[in-house]
């Protein structure tokens, strides 16, 4: 993903996935959602989205 100086994504994609864990830990990810100050029923909310990738991690 590309960013300007000012925060602005350049560039966007968008993938489907299902994670699953066995064991304790983390997949190095953080995900968010988009905030929206409207009451959106839960089933038509903006998916999530990943926020943060740890080096190193099997997220990268």
């Amino acid at each position: 993903m590309s960013r300007v100086p000012c925060g602005r994504i350049c560039h966007q994609e968008r993938m489907e996935v299902t994670l699953h864990s066995y064991a304790r830990g983390s997949f190095g990810l953080v995900v968010h959602d988009q905030i929206s100050k409207s009451n959106i029923p839960q089933s038509k909310r903006q998916p999530l989205f990943i926020s943060y990738m740890e080096k190193n991690s099997p997220a990268e």
